[in-house]
């Protein structure tokens, strides 16, 4: 069986920014210039290891990351994969307005790719933003945690959530969309998720292995900058800082590259095009 393989294409600059204050003033032209060609790099680097390991992905890309480095957001649709939207600069979506204003700004990628899946920042997605989202094209969202399976169809936009293992079965289907919180984890394993990834590393196929005997595939959220670490998050003095401000966001800054490439070469990905609930079929 073939599980769901998601990359959100964006900046390291954007973990960076949740440990440092003074980064989250920064204009695009600022983190284009911190980014230096990473998104580009990055980008090569995972695209040369689906191409070894015979997998496909779903690609969400940032409004910006399209605007620094076109070439680039090119060579993923070129090599097979789907393009998906994930904003425009990783802003917050709290309500519809602030969605139409991203959308405004990301005009030029959106009319290029057409892009039929969303992924709101953070995975914080609200019901009241699901009609906005059909309005302009898009037919569904991964932008929550839930159960490998479940899924809801919210203003006419079919949510598919990041998958999570429960620690007991339950017959009740949690609500959707529901963001990574303290109640969640003390249910269910959110290993699909990049924290869970970042945690679990290859240890992750056990329960991708577990829902696929039940005929169901999992649902897994990388980013580049996890498959790909550049050196500033992975170095001592961002360790102890992450520790410092902000705890959760540790398993984020751990080396587990090799780990993660092991997850893929282990499991059979493809991109949510091909998902039966968005009106793929399986490749």
């Amino acid at each position: 069986m073939k599980n769901i393989l998601t990359i959100d294409v964006e900046s390291w600059t954007h973990i960076r920014k949740e440990l440092r204050r003074r980064d989250r003033r920064r204009t695009g032209e600022d983190k284009s210039s911190l980014d230096d060609g990473f998104i580009p790099y990055s980008t090569g680097k995972i695209l040369e290891q689906l191409r070894r390991t015979g997998n496909r992905a779903t690609f969400f890309i940032l409004g910006e990351a399209y605007r620094w480095y076109p070439e680039t957001i090119e060579q993923i649709r070129e090599a097979g994969h789907e393009i998906a939207y994930h904003g425009h600069d990783h802003q917050l979506i709290t309500k519809p307005a602030v969605l139409e204003d991203q959308l405004r700004k990301s005009a030029e990628f959106i009319e290029r790719f057409r892009p039929r899946g969303f992924r709101a920042p953070r995975l914080y997605l609200r019901p009241e933003i699901m009609p906005a989202l059909k309005d302009n094209g898009f037919t569904y969202s991964s932008s929550s945690y839930g159960p490998c399976g479940g899924t809801a169809v919210i203003g006419g936009i079919r949510e598919i959530p990041v998958s999570t293992f429960p620690w007991r079965k339950s017959a009740d289907a949690p609500p959707l969309p529901r963001p990574l919180s303290p109640a969640l984890l003390a249910r269910e394993i959110p290993f699909g998720s990049g924290i869970g990834a970042g945690l679990l590393g290859s240890h992750a196929s056990y329960f991708i292995r577990r829902t696929n005997r039940h005929g169901i595939p999992s649902v897994l959220l990388l980013h580049s900058w996890q498959l790909v670490p550049p050196f500033e998050l992975t170095r001592l003095g961002t360790k102890l800082r992450d520790l410092h401000v902000n705890p959760l966001l540790r398993p984020y800054t751990l080396n587990r590259a090799h780990a993660l490439w092991k997850l893929l070469a282990n499991n059979r990905f493809t991109a949510f095009r091909n998902h039966p609930a968005t009106g793929g079929e399986e490749e």
